[in-house]
């Protein structure tokens, strides 16, 4: 599963406020979601905000893994 989280719409009482943007963050995957954080997901840029891409795991290893495993998905792809 692979979802987005529109910075554009989170409000001011948020942005502006430190620590408050993650929780939002969850919040708006979960109702996005059905219920689950995917492992994968990103955030299109809002006012102050830069646009990245998270990949979720157990530990630093998990996550290396899993994204050798898409970037070798990905070179397979464009080589068609």
């Amino acid at each position: 599963m692979y979802a987005g989280i529109d910075r554009m719409a989170e409000p001011d009482e948020v942005r502006l406020e430190d620590g408050k943007s993650m929780p939002w963050k969850v919040k708006s995957l979960l109702r996005e979601c059905g219920g689950k954080i995917p492992r994968l997901f990103y955030e299109r840029p809002g006012i102050s905000k830069e646009p990245l891409t998270v990949l979720l795991g157990k530990d630093a290893v998990e996550v290396a893994m899993e994204a050798d495993s898409i970037s070798k998905r990905y070179a397979a792809f464009i080589k068609r």
